[in-house]
């Protein structure tokens, strides 16, 4: 074997390792983008997760409020009610009957009036943003 024969063995070889590596390359370009298509449904699954989260905490301020503002008003309007139960039942339950249901309206519609406000700011936040 002269020495053209091995120099070009030599290169032969050379180049064939050449390949594998490129080969081995390729397959890591590949996982890459696997895993970065991967990370990007992670991303989304994330800021999804992240406004359902957003969501659920509005909605329980919401109930909270409701709760606070509502329910337990009622339930402090229903009790005075019956505070003055020593009176003659009917007299005392006539009256206050009338002023309790009023009371209860009362707050029922000042509970609409602020989902009608809020409903609105809203509305007027969403034409400013666009």
């Amino acid at each position: 074997m002269d020495i053209n024969e091995k120099l070009d063995l030599i290169l032969q070889t050379m180049n064939e390792k050449f390949e594998q590596v490129d080969k081995r390359f390729e397959q890591v370009d590949k996982r890459f983008e696997q895993m970065d298509n991967k990370l990007e449904r992670m991303d989304k699954d994330i800021a999804e997760t992240q406004r359902d989260i957003k969501a659920i905490k509005k909605d329980i301020t919401e109930i909270n409020l409701r709760i606070e503002n509502e329910i337990c008003k009622n339930i402090q309007i229903v009790a005075e009610g019956h505070l003055d139960l020593s009176r003659n039942l009917q007299a005392a339950m006539t009256p206050y009957n009338e002023v309790e249901m009023l009371r209860i309206r009362l707050s029922y519609l000042e509970r609409k009036l602020n989902n009608l406000e809020k409903t609105v700011e809203m509305k007027k936040e969403k034409v400013v943003t666009q």
